[in-house]
């Protein structure tokens, strides 16, 4: 592929994640080019990007040997066929969380991907939030000295299933642990690397659910001893701190999560990256300290 020609993307599935999470960033990143959508049913995407082309089905999509990376943004049991196909086409992929039900169909497509050359990746958008780059900076500067402790947290307040929702559905690969736990354990991952032991407690909150729906993961780290918790539940009318980091100098703590979500999911639009103007600032009583 030339250096000089936009990679070609499709993005598989124009529901929230192919509408807020991946068909704007992709319009607005110098480089890459919306080439297609694959959406089966109605015209929202056509509407929404006219100079896409829009797919029916995924088959058809792989057929198209110009696309060069396909965003798989679909039900959780569906990534890893739809990924697997992608890399057999000759595909880059980008995989929404969790990229697979199982670690064996992970390990499988990761081996597919060295064969086939292509680039294979988990699509970690909140590796960007700006509260975890807040703690990123803070611990790189060593500003609460030694860090002994940090809770991390996703906390919603859904007391009834959500009817007609696949997430809400009882499957191997559905549940908060695989819709939230990859967020918050990945960003102890990415500040942290391999912990030396991990325990976790998954289970069931609600008066009525077909899903795990609460989880709490614990992470310990040695040289230095650290404890990172991560905690996900949809029983929580008054929510948590999203970050807690307790240091030998102070502690950080910060209300509220990332604004990027609910503005993209009220319609707001992403600028170009190389706009100068900063996107979507919290005001700084939401900084945190």
């Amino acid at each position: 592929m030339s250096n000089s020609l936009p990679i070609r993307v499709a993005v598989v599935g124009f529901g929230l994640g192919g509408r807020v999470f991946h068909c704007p960033f992709v319009s607005a990143v110098p480089g890459l080019e919306l080439a297609g959508i694959v959406q089966r049913r109605g015209d929202s995407a056509a509407e929404a990007y006219p100079s896409a082309t829009i797919f029916r089905s995924s088959e058809e999509m792989l057929a198209d040997p110009s696309i060069d990376l396909v965003a798989v943004t679909t039900p959780n049991e569906t990534h890893f066929p739809l990924a697997k196909a992608a890399l057999e086409a000759g595909k880059h992929v980008v995989v929404d969380k969790p990229m697979c039900g199982t670690s064996a169909q992970v390990r499988e497509l990761i081996d597919l991907s060295k064969v086939q050359g292509k680039v294979l990746a988990p699509f970690h958008n909140r590796r960007f939030d700006g509260d975890f780059l807040t703690v990123k900076k803070l611990l790189a500067e060593g500003a609460l000295g030694r860090v002994a402790q940090i809770f991390s947290r996703f906390e919603r307040f859904r007391p009834e299933p959500r009817a007609g929702s696949w997430k809400e559905a009882s499957g191997d690969d559905t549940g908060l642990l695989f819709d939230l736990g990859p967020h918050v354990v990945d960003q102890a991952l990415a500040l942290f690397g391999t912990p030396a032991r991990v325990s976790a407690s998954v289970r069931r909150e609600r008066d009525q659910t077909a899903i795990d729906d609460a989880f709490t993961v614990v992470l310990e780290y040695d040289q230095p001893a650290l404890r990172y918790t991560c905690e996900a539940t949809l029983l929580s009318a008054e929510p948590q701190p999203r970050f807690v980091v307790q240091g030998t100098r102070g502690s950080y703590v910060k209300h509220g999560v990332d604004p990027q979500e609910p503005a993209l999911v009220g319609g707001a639009q992403v600028p170009p990256t190389e706009s100068a103007e900063p996107w979507l600032d919290e005001p700084e009583s939401a900084w945190g300290g």
